[in-house]
């Protein structure tokens, strides 16, 4: 039977639905979703580099007032710091605070589970075709772009 919904409705009922369920999560730590985001982003890219606000903007495609926004709310709700970086002053260099790196701790933990449980009748098989396909169709929508 031919499917008749498009590949980009699937996709995007899918990406509402995992939203919904990080974002139902996130609220109980007393953070928005997209606060919650920019903690799992830090978090992530801390062990590697420095974050700063022009990361976030660019990550999450944010304008400038809106990251000052939230991230002068995160630092409200003592979440993060922003510290002078030692090669320049002018940069303030965003760190997450004990609070900020326990919701990230526990947001990754909510994640990987949330992963175990999408794929838990799924094959090893299966998943490798949904990731071949998904690069193939990432790449066409990139010619298009």
């Amino acid at each position: 039977m031919l499917n008749t919904v498009g590949i980009g409705y699937e996709v995007k009922a899918l990406s509402n639905e995992f939203k919904r369920i990080l974002d139902k999560e996130a609220q109980k730590s007393h953070v928005t979703g997209m606060q919650q985001g920019v903690i799992n982003f830090i978090g992530i890219m801390n062990k590697e580099k420095s974050v700063f606000q022009k990361d976030i903007e660019l990550e999450f495609n944010i304008r400038r007032s809106t990251a000052t926004g939230i991230l002068q709310l995160m630092e409200q709700k003592d979440l993060i710091i922003r510290t002078s970086n030692s090669k320049d002053a002018r940069l303030k260099e965003i760190l997450l605070t004990v609070k900020g790196k326990a919701l990230f701790q526990t947001s990754i933990a909510k994640i990987w589970h949330l992963e175990q449980q999408v794929q838990s009748n799924v094959s090893s098989e299966e998943l490798e075709i949904f990731h071949r396909v998904m690069n193939k169709i990432s790449k066409n929508l990139k010619k298009i772009s």
